[in-house]
């Protein structure tokens, strides 16, 4: 069955940014704010007032299902879908689509949506814009062929997804509350620690500039065991893989910190990096490496300015090394959270892949 016999397709408006502003009384949705398929309204907000019968057209409704239809050539950054609950004055902006149901299960529709046979026929009939952009178009989507349950296995379906999504929203609030208590532990342990200084971080780590581990192709690969690990400081961490084998970091254990953003990851297999903006860090004879990692999380230096931080900043900042009895007992502590965070992460992982599983079974 074709795509537009079940749902209608229609495109967000082209609203005048000369209108907007910072706040105001109704909010537009870019999809910026669709990004990994999470509804985000603090990323980059755009408002306007007064809006006109015409903008009200675009006005988003409970149920409504959005989707992203402009990313990157060669890459999967669009097509990211959000159903909304309960939207309030906000209006959809162009470069995203609204999609309601005609006589077909809404929440049987969005998970279609996530689907593999929507994926695979989404991404195909991508064609250029302006440089590497690719968009897809929604005369294209409504011509997708799509396998359609009877009505009775699609309250099914969609009753079974929709209690995978719920254990994998509580699991991701576990998550978040172990990290939570960690912190709060972290602050205690150092708190008292940190009292009183008697040395500067430069005295008891070293750094190493990364330029020889910088990888040469940024295609990346997707993961293999054969294959070497991208990293960054920043939130992703593992941008990919390569399967470049020279200027491979196998020095042990060491922190990667990002010069300009002061984010730091523990790391403990061989990488690469992609790029010069970051300081790989050692400790000395002294110091445990772990305990300050947990150091520099505690410390949680701000990115004010644009600039690199670690030699003007972190570098000669005031810490306190206790001996190495009171290092260990710190690390044990946390790394005990630690432990306890990891089960957790294994678990909603399993849950994510029992649901991709399924997304790609019962739709074909």
């Amino acid at each position: 069955m074709k795509l537009g016999n079940i749902c209608s397709i229609t495109g967000g408006y082209a609203f005048d940014s000369r209108k907007m502003k910072s706040k105001g009384e109704y909010q537009i949705i870019k999809m910026g704010n669709l990004y990994n398929g999470v509804l985000d309204l603090t990323r980059n907000p755009s408002f306007i007032d007064n809006p006109t019968k015409k903008e009200l057209e675009y006005l988003i409704h409970k149920n409504d299902i959005l989707i992203t239809l402009t990313g990157t050539v060669n890459k999967k950054d669009y097509g990211y879908t959000v159903q909304l609950n309960n939207p309030n004055n906000l209006l959809l902006n162009q470069r995203c689509a609204l999609i309601k149901p005609l006589k077909i299960n809404e929440k049987y529709l969005f998970y279609l949506l996530n689907s593999n046979n929507f994926f695979k026929q989404f991404y195909a009939s991508s064609t250029g814009g302006t440089g590497n952009q690719t968009n897809v178009s929604i005369n294209d989507m409504l011509n997708f062929n799509m396998y359609i349950a009877n009505e009775k296995n699609q309250i099914i379906i969609s009753e079974f997804l929709n209690k995978i999504d719920q254990r994998i929203e509580t699991q991701i609030k576990i998550i978040d509350s172990i990290k939570s208590q960690k912190q709060q532990i972290r602050n205690i342990l150092f708190n008292d620690i940190h009292q009183t200084p008697n040395c500067c971080v430069q005295d008891y780590v070293a750094y190493e500039q990364p330029q020889k581990y910088i990888v040469h192709d940024s295609n990346y690969l997707p993961y293999s065991k054969v294959l070497i690990p991208v990293l960054t400081a920043n939130q992703s961490f593992i941008l990919g893989y390569t399967s470049e084998n020279d200027g491979v970091y196998k020095k042990g254990d060491c922190i990667i910190f990002d010069d300009f953003t002061n984010e730091s990851k523990y790391v403990n297999f061989p990488f690469k990096v992609k790029s010069s903006a970051l300081k790989i860090l050692q400790t000395k004879e002294g110091l445990l490496l772990k305990f300050f990692y947990e150091y520099l999380q505690f410390l949680n230096f701000e990115a004010i300015n644009h600039k690199r931080h670690y030699l003007s900043e972190v570098a000669i900042t005031e810490i306190n090394v206790p001996d190495l009895k009171k290092q260990s007992y710190v690390c044990k502590v946390l790394s005990s959270v630690d432990i306890k965070l990891k089960n957790e992460e294994i678990i909603l992982k399993n849950y994510k892949l029992q649901k991709h599983f399924l997304l790609a079974n019962l739709f074909v």
